[in-house]
């Protein structure tokens, strides 16, 4: 850590001390945003001070298992946005009030008892704000605090704003911004701050350091992920010796799953599509699937972490998620840092990591088309980063085909010639207990598949579904 990051973190907490009554924001909200806010919260509330946590949309039922997570609100009611004109009537008494509309603008009317009223004695004053300070968690830029940015804009500006954030692409929006993006999640950052609050005392608890530590499994994937550093071990193993519930946390990310995630997992595999010139694979849900499969969008979550970056030869994947009418909230992965997401995402106003990013998109018109319009802007980022020639580059409006191959009764999807001749190749390595359909030299094949497969890839055409058994027998 630099001294310059240290002094700012001496900073921050020296705000905290002298604050009362401190608004936590959150972007997301996810497994690292609420670790990061709440632990904050609790220390604050162990301090006697007052904390609110606020996100953009409700808290999913797959976090509601951590400390405090049930207390983070998505409406700030108690926001006075009122401009108040204030007089003072012992010097000028006003005999009535009142307003007009006047080439389209409003006029108020102050008409005086007796004499003039004095500009000067005119106070023009904004409601009231209960908070003394403003701390923003995990969050990139301001537009991902949803309502408060668009509703209550003037908070940032009527009070100091601490932005504490994991994120190389942070936008710097605060008046602190303490950014550390090397770190594997925001609670790495801000650990080291709850531990100077704290000072003397010992107030990270059990919840606090399950919260803690929730925030570093989320963003690592459990310490699979690239970003998982030395540094992260460490904290790990610190949270654990206070009590962290490590399986809890586990449990509930990766473990429980409930029907109709699963359901909705199928749906969004089924759409899955491969683009073999940019490695790219992608998928989305749309409100149809969560209404068809009974979903709430909570339970997409996690679907482009653990099904869609294992597609292999895959690079980058995409999964593009139907918030509401005309809005597509959009996550990125890179398996290799040689492709940076992050600078795809700010294509759309968004960002993230090397490796992992998200973005929102509006859009008029079908889902379909605009799903074509995001891949199109992916595929000329991807193109000038991987150095694709141009005759190799594919509009976004060029189909991709899909074929479907049919084993012992059951359906698998492919999306590529390329997928498709890998799994038939396998297949054919089984053991063959029947006669080949064709009587062709098997040195003719180019490829050294058994001239059978290759009379089945002929045959096999898209929209179609191959029953293999005509040229097979497979074990169970």
């Amino acid at each position: 850590m630099t001294e310059n990051s240290h002094d700012m973190q001496t900073r921050i907490v020296e705000l905290l001390k002298k604050s009362s009554n401190i608004l936590i924001a959150l972007s997301g909200p996810d497994g690292d945003s609420i670790g990061a806010g709440c632990a904050l919260a609790l220390i604050l509330k162990k301090l006697n001070k007052k904390a609110t946590l606020i996100a953009p949309e409700i808290v999913s039922e797959e976090f509601k298992f951590l400390p405090a997570a049930t207390e983070i609100k998505d409406e700030l009611s108690n926001i006075n946005n009122d401009l108040i004109i204030e007089v003072d009537t012992q010097k000028n008494k006003t005999a009535s009030v009142r307003y007009q509309i006047k080439d389209e603008k409003l006029q108020i009317i102050l008409s005086p008892l007796e004499g003039n009223l004095d500009e000067k004695n005119i106070i023009f004053k904004q409601g009231d704000i209960p908070y003394d300070l403003l701390v923003t968690v995990d969050t990139g830029d301001r537009h991902q605090l949803g309502k408060m940015h668009t509703e209550h804009a003037n908070i940032f500006d009527r009070l100091t704003v601490i932005n504490i954030d994991h994120h190389s692409s942070n936008s710097k929006f605060g008046d602190i911004n303490y950014i550390i993006s090397d770190a594997a999640s925001t609670t790495e950052v801000i650990y080291p701050i709850l531990e100077e609050l704290q000072g003397n005392e010992d107030l990270v608890d059990a919840d606090i350091a399950t919260l803690l530590l929730a925030g570093l499994i989320a963003d690592t994937g459990s310490f699979i992920h690239s970003n998982t550093s030395p540094s992260a071990f460490k904290l790990a193993s610190k949270l654990l010796a206070k009590g962290a519930r490590q399986q809890e946390i586990i449990k509930y990310f990766f473990k429980t799953k409930p029907l109709a995630m699963l359901k909705l997992w199928g749906a969004t595999l089924n759409k899955l599509q491969f683009d073999p010139t940019y490695k790219l694979a992608w998928s989305s849900v749309t409100q149809d699937d969560l209404i068809s499969c009974q979903a709430e969008p909570d339970h997409a979550e996690g679907i482009i972490d653990e099904l869609l970056t294992n597609v292999p030869t895959t690079l980058i994947a995409m999964l593009l998620k139907e918030k509401e009418k005309g809005l597509i909230s959009g996550s990125l992965r890179s398996t290799t840092d040689e492709v940076n997401v992050s600078d795809i995402a700010k294509i759309f106003n968004g960002g993230g990591h090397v490796r992992a990013a998200g973005f929102k998109y509006k859009y008029e018109g079908s889902f379909t088309d605009a799903e074509k319009e995001i891949l199109d802007k992916i595929r000329t980022s991807l193109a000038s980063q991987m150095k694709i020639p141009q005759h190799a580059q594919q509009s976004a409006s060029e189909k991709i085909q899909k074929f479907s191959i049919e084993i012992n009764g059951n359906r698998y999807d492919f999306s590529e010639n390329d997928i498709k001749e890998m799994v038939v190749k396998f297949l054919s390595s089984k053991q063959e207990n029947t006669q080949a359909p064709d009587n062709k030299s098997q040195n003719t094949n180019p490829n050294n598949i058994p001239n059978h497969s290759t009379s089945a890839l002929k045959e096999l055409k898209e929209g179609e579904t191959l029953n293999l058994k005509k040229y097979y027998k497979f074990d169970n």
